[in-house]
């Protein structure tokens, strides 16, 4: 996601308090009994809020996958050394993901199915980010699906990447999203068009100031300069959530059982 550089809220009159959670789910329940307004969540798990009747509504993309490996921020990393060379290797191996169901998850499964692998013998098993690259170095698990700057933090501990799941699988569709309540947005829609439009303007500045990004991820995941250098940056798009690329994610989704029934994206994202 890209850095919420405080400039273009304050411009919109916004003030932004930022609040850590543990993950997008975790949110959920805070956005929708008012003690967030805004929260980041993986693209899936909005949809599949969605999906199970939650009143949330995709207010702005905060970063779309890339379309080749070259700008891909994400990784199967497995050991350097091991004899694991190509999806279909993975058969009957353990691999670590940040959420069941998640994009991370999706991902990598339509990836190695893409790939020529058979998705449904991966033993896919949930880890925290920061516990993964460890995890493969020391055996517990076989690979782990992670992204930037896991990457290159799992690069510098031996590890070496796979595949390349979102550019395979789902290229340029959003992986994070902002969502609000419907009743937040019925009460003050001035407000959430004001979010979206300040994203729009935060998410400009990070495509242009890549450097800006790099230190913003050397600080706040303690990586060395080498490392902030060779990351491979998200894609920083528009903030206006592209709907065409949403419906492939839900697509996606279907074909993959983590929802049971389509969602009409229309309904499911902010229209100025």
């Amino acid at each position: 996601m890209a850095p919420l550089t405080t400039d273009a809220f304050a411009k919109e009159g916004l003030k932004i308090n930022r609040k850590p959670v543990n993950s997008g789910s975790a949110a959920v329940p805070l956005i929708l009994n008012g003690q967030l307004q805004f929260s980041a969540t993986d693209a899936t798990g909005a949809l599949t809020a969605i999906s199970k009747g939650m009143p949330l509504v995709i207010v702005a993309a905060a970063s779309v996958s890339g379309r080749t490996p070259d700008d891909d921020s994400t990784a199967v990393l497995v050991k350097k050394n091991a004899s694991i060379r190509s999806a279909s290797d993975l058969a009957g191996k353990k691999v670590a993901v940040n959420g069941m169901g998640n994009i991370s998850q999706l991902s990598a499964a339509a990836a190695i199915d893409k790939l020529g692998g058979d998705s449904s013998k991966v033993d896919f098993v949930e880890m925290p980010p920061h516990a993964m690259n460890g995890a493969v170095g020391n055996g517990a698990v076989d690979a782990a699906v992670t992204s930037e700057p896991g990457v290159v933090q799992g690069q510098a501990a031996g590890l070496r990447p796979l595949l390349s799941p979102m550019s395979k699988a789902l290229p340029g569709v959003p992986i994070f999203v902002y969502v609000t309540s419907k009743s937040y947005l019925a009460e003050h829609r001035d407000v959430v068009e004001k979010f979206a439009r300040a994203m729009t303007k935060a998410n400009e500045y990070a495509a242009q100031h890549p450097d800006f990004v790099r230190s913003y991820a050397k600080k706040s995941s303690h990586l060395t300069a080498a490392q902030a250098a060779d990351m491979i940056l998200p894609q920083f798009p528009s903030a206006t959530p592209d709907k065409a690329a949403l419906q492939r994610v839900v697509d996606t989704m279907i074909t993959y059982k983590t929802i049971s029934a389509p969602i009409d994206v229309d309904k499911a994202v902010l229209t100025p």
